[in-house]
């Protein structure tokens, strides 16, 4: 059975379980007849109750739990936990960042970049003495490219870093930070270590022909580019 349901636990999100992991969470009382849930096809999040009455047998056959209503309860139960933070968005009303703004926060992160990158090339220069590109008969001194490459050897890396440890801690670089831009993964949800270091290498894909894997940001319904697919996420507006 496909697990693609979400539940509020302890004040997080957690998921995806399937339905019978479901049933399982409410037999050991872990999920109530209040606690939400939600998955894919949903417009939000609802009460186990209304989404799974299946789940909770006769006891969610009755039009009152607790003599709440279920509409009020849904609606109640919503409207508290977002404002208890326990979650930034709901799955069915994410606003997906466009094209322009998403280059914007790219263009704003090669500036930040910028700086490490600078502090760094000295030390390059201070290890390798760049020799002169000399060039006789039929020969090329490779040797010439050693600080290029060393350089962007490192340029790399510390992109890498920057990009893979803000995404896994705080689901933004500081340019999407910047522009209240949010990483997510399909389903509304943070991004892992894991996860934000194959979107990472994904992006690489996009780079590929001329960045065509970036254009698809203009055409995309929800404005995702080629990485964003590989790696199943999605850039929000957060709130």
């Amino acid at each position: 059975m496909t697990a693609n349901w979400h539940y509020s636990n302890n004040g997080s999100q957690a998921g995806p379980v399937s339905e019978a992991e479901l049933q399982q969470l409410v037999t050991a009382g872990e999920l109530q007849e209040q606690s939400l849930v939600w998955r894919e096809g949903l417009p939000d999040w609802q009460p186990a109750a209304v989404a799974l009455p299946s789940a909770f047998g006769s006891r969610a056959d009755v039009p009152q739990l607790g003599g709440i209503s279920i509409s009020d309860l849904h609606k109640d139960a919503l409207v508290q936990q977002m404002r208890e933070g326990v979650f930034e968005h709901i799955p069915g009303e994410m606003q997906f960042a466009g094209f322009w703004i998403r280059c914007g926060a790219r263009f704003v992160d090669g500036l930040i970049l910028q700086i490490p990158y600078l502090l760094v090339k000295p030390a390059v220069t201070a290890m390798l003495s760049a020799p002169q590109l000399s060039f006789k008969p039929g020969e090329f001194d490779a040797k010439a490219l050693a600080p290029v490459l060393l350089q962007m050897t490192i340029n790399i890396f510390i992109a890498a870093i920057y990009e893979i440890g803000m995404l896994s801690k705080y689901g933004a670089t500081l340019g999407k930070k910047a522009l209240k831009l949010k990483v997510v993964t399909a389903d509304g949800g943070p991004l892992t270590f894991g996860r934000s270091v194959g979107r990472y290498l994904s992006t690489w894909v996009s780079s590929m022909a001329l960045g065509v894997g970036y254009l698809m940001a203009g055409f995309d319904a929800q404005k995702r580019t080629l990485h964003d697919r590989i790696a199943s996420t999605l850039v929000i507006k957060s709130r």
